[in-house]
């Protein structure tokens, strides 16, 4: 399976959001790699974005999901993952953090299988992660900023912007990074330093686990 990016629920939804399902296909493409989900996850995101209440633009969101879904192979934890995923999810209870089933699966796939990567923008996984001290590869997770700084190499600034703040209630961090509650597009260099500055905060969490460039495409 090392050819296999794994792919949370906040990752897809979320891009699917900014109508940059595409722009996360040719992503993997440069990659030239297959995307995975847990095939409960999977089955999750499809009700999820079929309920949507909280999005502008529900029918959007539907269609990117139809363009992405099919591109996501469905994969099932073993019984060795299931245990280990467990394991983690004591360990973060005895300690007070917040990692959930689906997470806790990912990691334990990424752990035995050794996924080329797993990109999460579950920030408290992220943040479990790192305060467990996981003995995860080196360079095997990217953060939801590193796909959005990723897609805006690939589609600019105008075009990004405008789908991101057309939905500005899907991640507060990500409309900051756009200034999502002005009229006036911030500058690329004010976009890229918030998107570097999140990145940089996750990266003190998690240390040499993250992908070392902000740019997806460059750090494999």
């Amino acid at each position: 399976m090392t050819d296999s990016v794994l792919v949370d629920n906040d990752i897809a939804v979320k891009t699917c959001a900014y109508r940059s399902a595409q722009a996360l296909i040719d992503i993997l493409d440069a990659l030239r790699t297959n995307a995975s989900m847990l095939r409960v996850s999977k089955f999750a995101v499809s009700r999820r974005i079929q309920r949507a209440k909280d999005v502008n633009h529900p029918d959007s969101l539907k269609q990117e999901w139809e363009k992405l879904n099919p591109r996501i192979l469905e994969i099932e934890p073993t019984p060795q993952e299931i245990d280990f995923a467990a394991k983690l999810e004591e360990m973060a209870i005895e300690r007070s953090l917040d990692l959930d089933s689906g997470e806790s699966q990912l990691l334990a796939i990424l752990h035995h299988r050794g996924a080329s990567l797993m990109i999460t923008g579950d920030k408290r996984a992220l943040r479990a992660i790192g305060e467990l001290n996981l003995a995860l590869p080196p360079r095997s997770i990217a953060c939801l900023e590193q796909v959005i700084y990723t897609i805006l190499s690939l589609v600019g600034l105008a075009d990004l912007r405008q789908k991101v703040c057309q939905e500005p209630k899907i991640d507060k961090s990500i409309a900051m990074c756009f200034s999502c509650s002005s009229q006036n597009a911030p500058p690329l260099e004010s976009v890229i330093q918030g998107l570097r500055s999140y990145t940089d905060a996750i990266r003190a969490w998690v240390s040499d686990i993250l992908c070392p460039e902000y740019e997806i495409t460059v750090a494999l």
